[in-house]
């Protein structure tokens, strides 16, 4: 349970503010609404208690739904709707048939917002991760035109090509990963492990080392001395770069770099070039539903 403040308007219009206890703020909706009142703003009060269940809410929202559940979801509420079956009840079915915790817990909240009086396409909106502006934007034309089956069918099938894809693009950069990964796992071995054999011989032998080979010597000693604050450092460096390429500056970087790859570019093109044609392909379709 946690505390909530709710500003509401009784039926004279007067402005009300009240805490109430509740599991989330659909109870709270729902609580206000048995006294008559109509909800306006709705914020969870501060606490040490409510800081750490935000926190587990928004490790929960990490989760990823993939996107074979999400394609089984839109296929299964399609046909559902085309035989007769109410939004809310079809809602229900799926929520208990869904494998997947995370999607299941999101489906029944989405039930939930329905029977509210909420539309099923305002409700999708407030799971951006799972539910993208494109599946939003056409689920809502087809409430509005009245063919909500036929969207979401079309939406199965761009969802089946789309994980088709990623498949396609998985399978193709499976190979270069994986030797990119053995490469530097032996290259850290022979700096570890290797190199300082050749080190101790060539200082027996006063022998004047290369400028390169020199540079691996101490890269090894480095190694040898202080080998977890490099593998710190460079996971650190790892999270860093995933940070900066997730704001819109980095991503613009990061695209532009990846176009220009002399191995990654080409397919970088052909994955952006399918995706956009295939999008705007089911846009195109759904227009003249």
């Amino acid at each position: 349970m946690a505390v909530f403040i709710a500003k509401a308007r009784d039926s004279k219009g007067q402005s009300i503010t009240k805490e109430i206890d509740a599991t989330n703020i659909t109870e709270v909706r729902g609580k206000l609404k048995e006294q008559g009142l109509f909800p306006m703003e709705i914020t969870q009060k501060e606490s040490a208690g409510n800081i750490i269940e935000a926190f587990k809410q928004n490790m929960e929202k990490r989760k990823k739904v993939k996107l074979k559940d999400l394609t089984i979801f839109s296929r299964q509420f399609a046909t559902m709707i085309n035989a007769g079956v109410s939004l809310v009840r079809t809602l229900n079915i799926l929520a208990d048939q869904s494998s997947n915790p995370r999607f299941k817990k999101v489906i029944g909240e989405i039930r939930q917002k329905v029977e509210e009086g909420n539309s099923l396409s305002d409700s999708l909106k407030d799971y951006p991760t799972i539910f993208q502006k494109l599946y939003t934007s056409m689920v809502k034309a087809g409430e509005t035109g009245g063919v909500l089956d036929e969207v979401l069918e079309r939406l199965a099938g761009f969802l089946e090509k789309q994980a088709k894809l990623q498949g396609q693009i998985k399978s193709a950069m499976t190979y270069p990963v994986v030797v990119c990964v053995i490469a530097t796992a032996i290259f850290m071995f022979l700096l570890t492990f290797v190199l300082p054999i050749f080190d101790s011989m060539f200082k027996s032998m006063n022998a004047k080392l290369p400028a390169f080979t020199a540079m691996l010597i101490a890269m090894s000693q480095v190694m040898q001395t202080k080998g977890p604050l490099v593998v710190l450092g460079m996971g650190g460096a790892v999270y860093a770069f995933k940070r900066f390429i997730n704001t819109k500056y980095g991503r613009y970087w990061f695209d532009g770099v990846m176009m220009k790859a002399p191995v990654f570019g080409p397919l970088t093109r052909k994955t952006a070039v399918a995706r956009f044609t295939r999008t705007l392909g089911t846009l195109l379709k759904a227009v003249f539903l």
